[in-house]
């Protein structure tokens, strides 16, 4: 995460802010028409409610002992169609890699949850970047799988989708224009309904409670988690061996966990936010 100062406003940009603001079900449903103008969804709703669709923010997708662990900024669900949108503003993460394994990871949630092959949903992994990733200054970037040869399309439906919002202003299609400034320059009024919606949201969870909890998210985060892992390297490490590592570091990160969560409680945090930012239930939360 990063830092600000006291007075400082904390963007959109920011990781813990845009998985807050997508949350709003207007917000997100307006962010995927944008992105995916021919896609139809259901009515947007959280998790927990029962509409088609819900979102999930800052959600993390857990496997078995050893695995790397996926945490995504905002999950979206409905009957036909997955989706999981990142907002990346550095350089040097390896989005292609990270897309793949985001892929595979949702295809197996998918199935864990007693589905059958033929019933994946198309997929779609969505970075908004604030830097040319690929580097051929287009707006949008869209990759899916198909036979080089013969220019013939897999089929699979797992599609990678990139916006690229430091792309020349004159190439950005019109829907996403206001967006892509917006992100560029939060200070810039734009007159666009989602946009308005976004700021307004961003204004929401600037007050001086939400910078108190984002701060206080922040600080713990950071910290604990640093604690959990070199207690997780330390502790396979004494194993001697790949496997106790591998174990000793889940297990660190596990501790980190639960101690950032005990720390947000003892702070006032409320137990949603808890287990919206740390991955961890509600049940789990209350136990602590």
């Amino acid at each position: 995460m990063a830092k600000y100062k006291q007075n400082e406003r904390i963007p959109f940009t920011d990781d813990l802010m845009f998985s807050l603001v997508v949350r709003d079900e207007n917000i997100c449903r307006q962010l995927l028409e944008r992105i995916l103008p021919d896609e139809k969804f259901g009515e947007i709703r959280i998790e927990g409610t029962d509409n088609d669709l819900y979102v999930e923010t800052q959600r993390s997708i857990k496997f078995p002992l050893g695995a790397h662990g996926v945490r995504l900024d905002a999950f979206i669900k409905s009957g036909n169609v997955w989706a999981e949108i990142e907002l990346q503003t550095y350089t040097g993460d390896h989005i292609a890699k990270r897309s793949r394994y985001y892929q595979a990871n949702m295809d197996l949630d998918f199935l864990n949850e007693g589905h059958k092959y033929r019933e994946l949903p198309r997929s779609y992994v969505i970075f908004i970047c604030t830097y040319d990733y690929i580097g051929a200054d287009l707006p949008v970037y869209h990759f899916e799988k198909f036979d080089r040869q013969n220019c013939l399309q897999f089929g699979d439906e797992a599609y990678s989708i990139i916006l690229n919002t430091a792309c020349s202003p004159e190439k950005v299609p019109e829907p996403l224009k206001a967006l892509f400034e917006y992100i560029n320059d939060p200070t810039k009024g734009s007159g666009d309904a989602l946009v308005d919606d976004i700021d307004r949201q961003v204004s929401k969870f600037n007050t001086d409670e939400w910078r108190r909890r984002h701060m206080t998210l922040q600080e713990l985060m950071d910290r604990n988690y640093e604690q959990g892992l070199e207690q997780g390297r330390a502790e396979g490490e004494a194993a001697g061996i790949e496997k106790g590592r591998a174990e000793g570091e889940t297990a660190g990160q596990a501790a980190a966990t639960l101690k950032l969560a005990r720390n947000f409680k003892n702070a006032g945090i409320s137990a949603e936010v808890i287990a919206e930012n740390t991955g961890l239930s509600l049940e789990e939360v209350e136990k602590l």
